[in-house]
């Protein structure tokens, strides 16, 4: 299939001619990270989310690009790219296609503190209360603990993407201009997740964006922050957070009867459990809140009868009701 492309051509300021491909989508899995391969190899220059990353690993990873560290040995000396960590096969993926490259790579983040660290585990506690308040059948906690988590990430997304934005600028055209190797023509790939395609909106000159699937589709957690990034003034309501709330319980249950199925991403996963959480009846949801108000205990997947499809193909089916398609 062909690629969602979206090109804004302007002149070019000065001899080096700049285009930007943004490539947006989940980094969980391998299978998320499959385009990069092909793009990294196309591109003159990579920019790699690198959020709230210590100094030394951005020294390692400049030193694995190089050819410095052996592939094997960067990775024993990390701990977020273990196993157990999660999102750690898409990294491994990104940095065995980095490994001995020497291709320039620009990191656009601040380094990461344990200020910010800090931050980003409150942020994460918020999100603990929100689900372990609606187990516990204290839904109007478990609305307050994520609106919190809602706030607090908008937040932090904004003042990230900003400080992003200004290094795409004149940081990375004076980076560029540093190596004069490159020549007139430089073609610079940015890779983020989903959440950060104001990158791209706000990007002046070539560019083009790439997603793994098209449309794509954003969960209610992410809809709420989405809002709150494009408009700060965004109001949240109760309605709102609390079907927020329902998904999320939902997309839990659903990763526990739903089989990791081979060469399945994260992308095709989460946009199947949302199209089945959208089928479901409202007065439905409503009378599994009130069971959960009572302390009983039941599964939404028993409550509502739910079968979840066990195959890649059947997964596809259920997206293909809705004109969603792989983006390859």
């Amino acid at each position: 299939m062909g690629r969602y492309t979206h090109e804004v051509r302007q002149e070019s300021e000065g001899v080096i001619d700049i285009s930007y491909t943004f490539l947006f989508n989940a980094h969980s899995t391998q299978r998320d990270f499959r385009q990069l391969e092909r793009l990294f190899a196309d591109c003159d220059v990579y920019v790699p989310e690198l959020a709230n990353a210590p100094k030394e690993f951005r020294e390692a990873i400049l030193k694995l690009n190089s050819g410095e560290i052996r592939f094997d040995d960067f990775v024993n000396g990390y701990t977020r790219l273990k196993a157990n960590n999660p999102g750690h096969g898409a990294l491994l993926h990104r940095y065995k296609i980095m490994a001995g490259s020497q291709k320039p790579i620009f990191f656009a983040e601040k380094v990461g503190t344990s200020e910010e660290r800090e931050m980003s585990q409150l942020k994460m506690r918020y999100l603990k209360d929100a689900k372990k308040a609606f187990r516990e059948g204290n839904i109007e906690q478990s609305i307050e603990s994520l609106e919190d988590f809602v706030l607090e990430l908008a937040k932090s997304i904004m003042e990230r993407e900003a400080y992003i934005k200004h290094m795409l600028d004149e940081p990375l055209k004076d980076f560029i201009k540093d190596r004069p190797y490159l020549g007139d023509n430089v073609k610079v790939l940015v890779q983020y997740g989903t959440a950060h395609t104001s990158l791209y909106r706000e990007q002046v000159g070539k560019k083009r964006t790439i997603f793994n699937w098209v449309p794509a589709i954003y969960d209610p957690v992410d809809v709420l922050v989405r809002s709150l990034v494009q408009n700060p003034d965004y109001n949240l309501s109760r309605e709102e957070l609390l079907n927020a709330i329902l998904f999320m319980n939902f997309k839990s249950e659903s990763y526990m009867y739903m089989p990791e199925i081979d060469e399945i991403d994260t992308d095709l996963l989460n946009m199947v459990i949302a199209e089945i959480y959208r089928s479901l009846p409202k007065e439905k949801l409503r009378e599994y809140i009130d069971i959960v108000k009572s302390g009983q205990s039941i599964s939404m997947k028993e409550f509502f009868n739910i079968t979840f499809p066990q195959t890649k193909e059947e997964c596809k089916r259920v997206l293909k009701k809705y004109g969603l398609k792989e983006n390859i």
